[in-house]
């Protein structure tokens, strides 16, 4: 692989493709004439309760403990106001150097992960990366926005990206797709590195593991089948296509709707238009508790969005043994495997997402989905697992400062 900037803002050399360096276990990170690395993060604050990135970054935080890796988290934006935007960023910036200071004084070799959304936030974490290495710091920098998809057909806004690139050592990207795609757009040497587990998701992948064995949970061939939608309500977001979608379905399918936003009054108007409003329950935003509660009672998860890079919602899904429906858009292959943990349909076709979820209206082919879907998270998302990938990506730069 390659990484996208030395210090000196040139491309860094090239390794050839299946040769980047094996993971070190803790003994060989802390051998002699190695110092031992510490990863520190920026980006959301996790404790955000909206918001797909503030969920990532507790996934990352768990897999840096894990690995024995973590050397600090440095929120860098906080939803809910609009100082949050740059008000925890000017304090992230002396926090940060006083990290990277002690993490020296430590003995350890400080590589600092941004984690970007789109616009402001890939500028903030821009921002944040130039600081870091103006204090002796290596940099990192993951990119979580769909817009980045966008970003790819213009060739301004491709300029602007090299830019905001030069004081990062490696990108990194959530699945292969997007290296793909960053690739055709003339950024090679991204790597992948997923949304690791939290580990409040990770126990509950395991707790569902350990039900299955148990076998499907036992029901009325009369019994209500609830499907859950989780998602901001935006237009991207394809709720729309899980409304139309409860037409073509029999009386017993009902439609859970968890989230908030612009098109709720749209899609309420929606489902009494078609004449499924009695299914359609509109929960409003949750979290917590409450959500695991729905994630754990729901049967089916549909989720026909077009506008992700990464859905976490579909990832806890997952974890909570729900079999997923989703569409064929951008990375969602790398997410769901199409008959195996769920399936894939096209876009904005509501009558195959109908089809899709009659098929499994069978309490047993929901059970071994939703095994495979919750097998599937921990051998590819657990927090050792995406660790070890971090921690190659994080000797790698070091390797070449």
């Amino acid at each position: 692989m390659t990484t996208l900037a030395k210090p000196s803002g040139r491309m860094a050399r090239a390794r050839a493709p299946g040769t980047e360096p094996k993971s070190a276990s803790g003994a060989e990170r802390r051998s002699p004439g190695r110092l031992p690395t510490a990863v520190v993060l920026t980006g959301t604050d996790p404790a955000t309760i909206k918001g797909g990135i503030a969920t990532a970054v507790a996934g990352y935080h768990h897999a840096l403990i894990q690995c024995d890796l973590f050397g600090g988290l440095i929120p860098t934006f906080q939803a809910g106001s609009a100082s949050g935007k740059w008000l925890p960023w000017v304090r992230a910036l002396p926090a940060l150097r006083r990290t990277i200071d002690r993490l020296n004084r430590e003995g350890k070799a400080a590589v600092v992960y941004g984690h970007a959304g789109p616009r402001f936030s890939l500028l903030r974490e821009s921002l944040t990366l130039l600081w870091a290495r103006a204090n002796g710091a290596r940099t990192m920098l993951q990119l979580h926005t769909p817009y980045m998809d966008r970003y790819m057909n213009k060739r301004w806004v491709r300029s602007l990206l090299h830019i905001a690139f030069l004081p990062v050592d490696q990108v990194t990207v959530l699945s292969p797709w997007w290296q793909r795609r960053l690739t055709e757009g003339g950024f090679p040497g991204t790597i992948v590195i997923p949304n690791p587990l939290s580990a409040q998701l990770e126990a509950m992948a395991h707790r569902t593991l350990a039900r299955a064995d148990s076998g499907p949970k036992v029901t009325d061939a009369e019994d209500p089948v609830v499907i859950l939608a989780m998602a901001r309500l935006t237009s991207g977001k394809g709720i729309q296509t899980a409304v139309e979608a409860l037409a073509h379905l029999p009386e017993r399918f009902v439609l859970d709707i968890a989230g908030d936003g612009p098109e709720l009054r749209n899609l309420q108007d929606l489902a009494r238009k078609i004449g499924v409003v009695d299914r359609t329950r509109f929960l409003g935003w949750i979290s917590g508790t409450e959500k695991d509660r729905r994630l754990s009672e729901a049967d089916i998860f549909c989720a026909p969005s077009k506008a992700d890079a990464f859905s976490m919602s579909m990832i806890e899904a997952l974890c909570h043994g729900l079999p997923v429906v989703t569409v064929r858009s951008r990375a969602i292959a790398d997410l769901v495997k199409d008959g195996e943990t769920g399936y894939v349909v096209e876009i904005d076709d509501s009558k195959a997402v109908a089809q899709a979820i009659l098929a499994l209206a069978q309490p047993s082919v929901r059970a071994d989905m939703g095994r495979a879907a919750a097998s599937w998270v921990l051998n590819e998302l657990s927090g050792k697992v995406v660790g070890r990938r971090i921690e190659q990506a994080a000797l790698a730069v070091l390797e070449d400062a």
